[in-house]
């Protein structure tokens, strides 16, 4: 009964004493970032866009190196009239992580062109 009493005095109490909105103390038109913000934010995209394009262009060359060393390996293989195999250590980069030979395994698979 008392509990009951004491919970219709807390509603009663809240729904006559609202509780006020505060007041903002600043301007809202004055703390936009403006022109400044905008330039700051738009010379960090560009920043950041050169940068993944020179990544890619690195990571590109790296690539595009990678596979001329290992064609000109292999040419220099056939030349001297061997075949290379996974194993070999001037096959490198030519045979794919999953085409070396296993146990069981015949031999090296073809390499990748």
């Amino acid at each position: 009964m008392i509990e009951h009493w004491m919970m219709d005095a807390a509603i009663a109490w809240t729904a006559n004493n609202p509780t006020p909105s505060p007041t903002p103390t600043f301007d809202p038109n004055k703390v936009t970032p403006g022109v400044l913000g905008f330039s700051v934010i738009a010379i960090f995209f560009v920043i950041c866009a050169l940068l993944v394009w020179n990544l890619i262009m690195r990571v590109s060359r790296m690539s595009h190196r990678s596979q001329v060393r290992a064609e000109l390996a292999l040419e220099k293989a056939r030349a001297e009239g061997r075949d290379l195999d996974a194993n070999d250590p001037d096959a490198e980069g030519i045979f794919r992580q999953d085409d070396a030979p296993r146990d069981g395994d015949p031999g090296a698979k073809t390499p990748k062109r």
